[in-house]
């Protein structure tokens, strides 16, 4: 064979490869980007805004961390109730979402069903009649 036929079979090889990369992605059936609720977090933004504020100018940023299978989350004021939502990145169907209700300032979690791994947990609580949220990053060994 001489370069011409190379540079045929080449462009073919990319050809096939570009078009099956199309192919591939149209075929998908959800969009990683895109968020399913995007709408409706859209139209309540300003409550989220609130409470982030809320959460920096009462400096009241729980403190997350795991011990052994517990997971210890210390909040800064008592009275706490709210909602906690734990995401997996890589599988969503492994997401979970628990309320809570406590007195004091510390909340006890069990985590030895829980994947090992990446999660983000986001918390929205009530303390003392002022709403709080705040993101999270963590790793469960």
């Amino acid at each position: 064979m001489n370069w011409g036929n190379y540079l045929v079979v080449g462009m073919i090889a990319f050809m096939s490869f570009i078009v099956g990369s199309v192919l591939y992605m149209v075929n998908q059936d959800t969009d990683s980007l895109e968020q399913s609720d995007y709408y409706d977090k859209g139209l309540h933004y300003s409550e989220e805004y609130t409470r982030k504020e809320n959460l920096s100018r009462d400096k009241a940023t729980p403190i997350l961390r795991i011990k052994t299978d517990t997971l210890l989350v210390h909040f800064a004021n008592s009275e706490n109730n709210g909602t906690m939502w734990w995401k997996r990145p890589s599988d969503g169907r492994l997401d979970r979402e628990e309320s809570f209700r406590i007195s004091d300032e510390n909340l006890l979690i069990p985590i030895a069903t829980y994947a090992s791994g990446h999660w983000q947990i986001q918390l929205r609580w009530e303390s003392h009649g002022v709403q709080y949220q705040s993101d999270h990053n963590l790793f469960v060994p």
